[in-house]
């Protein structure tokens, strides 16, 4: 699976239900990356990254690789191989295959007018 397939399938808040952390209405939460006394890093589901706005954070923007990479300091490859994982667990919407058009039915003119 090529990483762009994974950044564009792999739901950001299913990264973050990973790791236990939960979203706010605003979608914000607080930085795992640093001490927050509030939410300081907000989520953007549509795209599938998130932002720290804390100046003080190792981190600002962060896709699903990048944001496993820095939870579990590890490498892209290694934070690779886990969202393909995760992209599994997700539960993968199935590729919509066209349907087979029907035969065609032959038509009879078998309407007798008496």
């Amino acid at each position: 699976m090529s990483i762009k397939e994974i950044k564009s399938r792999l739901s950001i808040l299913t990264v973050l239900a990973h790791y236990d952390l939960q979203v706010d209405r605003n979608n914000m939460l607080k930085c795992p990356f640093h001490e927050d006394a509030k939410a300081s890093m907000r989520v953007y589901p549509e795209t599938n990254t998130v932002y720290c706005f804390a100046g003080s954070c190792k981190v600002d923007n962060l896709d699903v690789i990048d944001f496993v990479m820095q939870m579990d300091n590890s490498t892209k490859h290694t934070a690779i191989k886990k969202c393909e994982r995760l992209l599994g667990e997700q539960g993968e919407m199935p590729k919509l295959q066209p349907e087979p058009k029907p035969a065609p039915v032959p038509v009879t003119h078998a309407f007798n007018a008496h």
